[in-house]
């Protein structure tokens, strides 16, 4: 964001398209609870998130990528115990990946938390239910592998066969997602306001973000990070809010 090279944004760009393409024909109804896009952002709103991108990045000196970046040593053939997801909620995704290239998501942008000194993500406007956010982005690795202790982890994916277990790390390469604040799973499970999917898009894993209630406009973005995370659960007895 703010340093890609324009002509793989737009190869990226006609390749989700074609992507949206190829299921639009035979696509399932939407459902009550299938995910939506988010409304499209005008100038103004896409130059605000923008900023607050680069701002937040650079102070945490991170890496922004929406996709996964996989570890060299990873069997990208192993088969996994996540469902592909449906075929509407596989269009929307698409959709939205289209948009996201052009820093075109729900309206939201990442600012300062006063109270901790962090980063919180907030919607700028009202965010309808079943909105989807982002993806949860960063590194690829077995989770065997990973060494770090590190608060934003995220179970990517579970095989029969332990030591092909997945997580992300998005310590150095992540996303909009590394910002959205975790709830305390004790005293904070009213706030959630963003839940996961946990599935496969075309046979690979993916961790899809979505709104699970309305969201109104000045509200901080809440998610558990546990839902993602159940084999090794965090403890979240210092998550405070902001």
């Amino acid at each position: 964001m703010g340093y890609y090279d324009i002509n793989k944004v737009f190869e990226q760009i006609d390749n989700y398209e074609k992507l949206a393409s190829s299921i639009s024909q035979g696509c399932l109804k939407m459902k009550s609870t299938s995910l939506k896009l988010p409304t499209e952002l005008n100038s103004n709103e896409i130059k605000r998130l923008h900023d607050s991108v680069i701002m937040s990045f650079n102070d945490r000196n991170l890496k922004f990528s929406d996709d996964l970046i996989y570890s060299e040593n990873i069997n990208k053939n192993i088969k996994y115990t996540s469902k592909e997801l449906n075929t509407y909620d596989k269009l929307i995704y698409y959709k939205a990946k289209q948009r996201m290239l052009l820093c075109n998501y729900a309206p939201i942008e990442i600012v300062k938390n006063s109270n901790q000194g962090g980063y919180v993500v907030k919607a700028t406007n009202d965010i309808d239910i079943y909105t989807l956010i982002c993806e949860y982005s960063g590194k690829v690795d077995y989770r065997a592998n990973i060494k770090i202790d590190n608060d934003s982890l995220m179970g990517l994916a579970n095989n029969e066969n332990d030591e092909y277990n997945l997580d992300i790390i998005p310590n150095e390469v992540s996303n909009i997602a590394r910002f959205i604040s975790g709830i305390n799973n004790i005293s904070m499970k009213h706030m959630q306001n963003v839940r996961s999917i946990q599935c496969t898009i075309d046979g690979s894993p993916h961790i899809i973000l979505y709104s699970d209630k309305k969201i109104k406009k000045g509200y901080t973005l809440y998610y558990n990070y546990n839902e993602g995370n159940k084999y090794n659960p965090y403890n979240t007895s210092y998550f405070n809010g902001d």
